[in-house]
């Protein structure tokens, strides 16, 4: 196994936590009415994490290299595990849309003329920050930044976009269509879709002496809402439930849909960083 680390520098943004770990029931077990919502019933979904179950010594020593050179703040030492080819990817927070990859199309030669450095470096810095304030130092902490956090996880899975790869932490594996259906009927944001990371304790109210109505199983796709006449108290969710209906938790593990992350594949035998997947919206 990949020991754990605590990796973290002030500059990654909102990245990828663990993507974790059935049911009797198809997505939460209901008892009991809630209070009325003006939302559709929904089919449930879920998401699979295709898990890696044996890593390659190669593999593992290529992370804890990386892991190293990002707590020791050596650009350099990331620089040298870099793929020829290596291309970043953007994973939109509409989790409906396709994550693309960089410099693709007519934009693939100009794209994979500059140097791996350059792309890694480029590609991930700096989208809310003024051209004038960037700075060869920012753009090696971001992307730094970006690898530690993404490493944080011990997990690793088969890539979504290209199946001889494997990224960190797991991807989730979802069909599209199914949740663009599932944020239409809870009538949400698509960006307000979640992923259960761990079993869900579903209430009847957000209170800790409410009724347990029902559980929301690890790995399914959860929709967020969003009460206009309820201020929910710190830590508690709403969640839609396949019947329509609402629910509330405050159990962790509600996690972004969305992906974020790295992906190591082999070339010439040797295993290499072949991209890094951000968050964009």
């Amino acid at each position: 196994m990949i020991a754990p680390r605590f990796v973290a520098l002030g500059l990654a943004r909102g990245l990828a936590r663990g993507l974790a770990r059935a049911a009797g029931c198809a997505l939460v077990c209901l008892a009991a009415p809630l209070a009325a919502a003006d939302r559709k019933a929904y089919e449930p979904a879920e998401a699979r994490l295709e898990r890696v179950s044996e890593v390659e010594p190669e593999l593992i020593a290529l992370v804890e290299r990386l892991r190293a050179a990002v707590a020791q703040t050596d650009a350099k030492a990331v620089d040298a595990e870099l793929s020829p080819a290596y291309r970043s990817w953007d994973c939109f927070l509409d989790p409906t849309k396709a994550c693309s990859p960089r410099g693709a199309g007519a934009k693939q030669k100009a794209y994979l003329a500059r140097k791996p450095a350059q792309r890694l470096r480029e590609d991930l810095c700096c989208r809310d920050i003024a051209p004038g304030k960037i700075t060869p130092k920012l753009r090696e902490e971001t992307a730094l930044g970006l690898i530690g956090a993404a490493l944080e996880e011990e997990t690793l899975g088969a890539s979504p976009f290209e199946p001889a790869q494997i990224c960190a932490p797991a991807p989730p594996h979802f069909d599209r269509a199914a949740v663009a259906r599932i944020a239409a009927a809870a009538d949400i944001e698509k960006e307000d879709l979640r992923l259960a990371a761990a079993e869900l304790i579903a209430r009847d109210r957000p209170a800790k002496d409410a009724e347990v109505i029902g559980r929301v199983a690890a790995g399914r796709i959860v929709p967020l809402v969003t009460e206009a006449d309820q201020a929910l108290p710190d830590g508690w969710s709403a969640l839609a439930l396949p019947d329509g209906r609402v629910a509330y938790t405050d159990s962790l593990g509600l996690n972004e849909l969305t992906y974020a992350g790295v992906c190591f594949g082999r070339e010439s035998g040797a295993w290499r960083l072949v991209g890094v997947i951000d968050r964009k919206p």
